[in-house]
C-alpha cells in the first residue's frame, strides 16, 4: 500500500487556498441550479396541465352562470386535465440548502396556493381512477435539462474564482 500525506503548512499554500474555496463555490452552484431547476420543473408542469386536446373522457359541466362547457379530461398515465386550476396553482418546489429541492403540490409559502386535499388521488389514482401523474411527467420530461443546469452553474462558479 502506498500512502501520500499533505499538510497545509508544507508545499504551496495557495492551493490550499484554493481548495478552500471549492466547497463554498460548489454548493452556490448547486443551490443556485435547483432554483432554475424548480422553475423550469412549474413552468413545464403548467404547459403540460394547460396543453390541449387531452385525450379522456368527454364531460358537460355547468359553469357558475348556469351554463355548460364542455371539458376533455385526461386519460390514464397522461398530465391532468385543468378544469378549476386548484391543483395546477398547488404546483410548486422549496429548495433546502444545496442539498436538495422538493417539487409537487403545495410546496409554495403562500397560502393560496395550499394543494387541494384531492392533490394525492390525481397523482397516484385511487380504487376507481387510474393515476395521472402529473408530477412524475414533468420531471421525467425535464431531465436533460436539469443536467445542463448542474453543468452550466458549476462551470460558471469556478470562473468566478479565478
Amino acid at each position: 500500500m502506498s500512502v501520500v500525506g499533505v499538510e497545509a503548512n508544507l508545499g504551496n499554500p495557495k492551493v490550499f487556498r484554493g481548495l478552500d474555496r471549492i466547497l463554498p463555490t460548489t454548493q452556490r452552484a448547486i443551490r443556485t441550479s435547483w432554483f432554475a431547476i424548480g422553475r423550469d420543473l412549474k413552468n413545464e408542469a403548467n404547459k403540460e396541465i394547460k396543453r390541449r386536446p387531452k385525450s379522456g373522457i368527454v364531460y358537460f359541466i355547468r359553469t357558475k352562470s348556469g351554463k355548460y362547457k364542455r371539458h376533455v379530461a385526461s386519460a390514464p398515465g397522461e398530465t391532468h386535465a385543468n378544469l378549476s386550476g386548484k391543483l395546477r396553482k398547488s404546483v410548486s418546489w422549496k429548495v433546502h440548502g444545496f442539498s436538495r429541492m422538493d417539487f409537487g403540490y403545495g410546496f409554495a409559502t403562500n397560502a393560496n396556493n395550499k394543494a387541494p386535499e384531492y392533490d394525492i388521488f390525481v397523482e397516484e389514482g385511487t380504487d376507481k381512477m387510474k393515476p395521472r401523474p402529473s408530477i412524475e411527467n414533468t420531471v421525467r420530461k425535464i431531465q436533460r435539462t436539469t443536467q445542463n443546469h448542474f453543468q452550466r452553474e458549476i462551470i460558471k462558479g469556478f470562473k468566478k474564482t479565478r
